[in-house]
């Protein structure tokens, strides 16, 4: 038992509050620590880190690039290039733990899979 509690993944915990991280910010919009985020808490963690990068790279750009282009070019320079940068980062991340998953539990995700394509496909 103490072995299971050692090797679980960061966004668990034995907490009476639940997972911590993003879910914190899922319970205040609404939803329970006990359901799946869903499609909701990939927008939120989508748009909060994009967002975040955003912020941090056109500042940084700014504060670099000021005297010689200007104040806009490179506060929205940087600002695109850190959105983007965040968007392929929760990619990465996203991709990284659905393989996690569907190497811990290839029952639950060929269950899944079969119910998607019945759902889609109306064949089984």
């Amino acid at each position: 038992m103490l072995l299971m509690v050692i090797l679980r993944d960061a966004y668990e915990s034995n907490s009476p509050a639940g997972p911590g991280g993003a879910f914190n910010i899922l319970r205040l919009v609404g939803h329970s620590k006990h359901l799946s985020s869903g499609f909701v808490g990939f927008a939120i963690k989508t748009i909060s880190v994009s967002a975040s990068a955003s912020i941090i790279f056109g500042i940084t750009s700014y504060m670099v690039f000021s005297k010689h282009l200007g104040p806009a070019m490179p506060f929205l320079g940087g600002a695109a290039f850190g959105f983007v940068g965040g968007l392929v980062h929760r990619y990465i991340t996203d991709t990284e733990e659905a393989q996690l998953m569907l190497s811990r539990y290839p029952k639950i995700m060929e269950h899944h899979i079969n119910q998607v394509l019945v759902f889609v496909w109306g064949t089984g």
